[in-house]
């Protein structure tokens, strides 16, 4: 049986405020509300979405990740940091990932005072053939959305993007000794 002593909860101002309790909590967190699940919404359909593209991508002999390389490097010739930054990648993961797509010659290396990476001829077959794929996937995940509802799509994705270094704060606000104690 659950101890119905209220449980005690150090955490930041605010996190909890409505949740006096265990029990109390225990509703708040059942009840419907707009914003019920959103991340774990989210984290489904980016799962789902990345791993329908590994697969699919697999077919034509490349990574989701070397994809993603194959469409920034679009833009021009870059550096490999250029490159992680852009994507938002671990350095490291971006670095083994280059050095794949140059060993296949799909990319190869500039020599100079900075070294940049850019697509080879075989490089930009690839890449017209990832782009056909990605495009033809967007058409597919979005088969059910007006053109005005894929536009607010867009939208609403930004502002959630620009909300997520909260997300780091609340982490950070929580490390340490005040943690939530059963």
């Amino acid at each position: 049986m659950f101890d119905k002593r209220p449980a005690k909860l150090d955490l930041p101002v605010g996190v909890m405020d409505r949740a006096i309790n265990m029990n109390e909590a225990s509703e708040f967190i059942r009840r419907p509300s707009v914003g019920t699940k959103i991340s774990a919404r989210l984290g489904s359909l980016a799962g789902s979405v990345v791993t329908t593209a590994s697969a699919t991508y697999a077919r034509i002999g490349i990574g989701s990740v070397e994809a993603k390389v194959l469409f920034v490097l679009d833009e021009g010739p870059m550096t490999a940091a250029r490159i992680s930054k852009a994507l938002g990648m671990d350095r490291a993961a971006i670095s083994r990932t280059l050095k794949a797509l140059v060993a296949r010659r799909l990319l190869e290396r500039s020599s100079g005072p900075i070294a940049s990476l850019s697509l080879t001829p075989k490089g930009l077959i690839m890449h017209g053939a990832v782009k056909c794929i990605s495009e033809e996937r967007e058409r597919r995940l979005l088969t059910n959305f007006t053109d005005n509802e894929r536009i607010l799509l867009v939208d609403y994705l930004q502002r959630l993007a620009v909300n997520v270094p909260d997300l780091s704060k609340l982490a950070d606000e929580m490390a340490g000794p005040g943690k939530l104690e059963l």
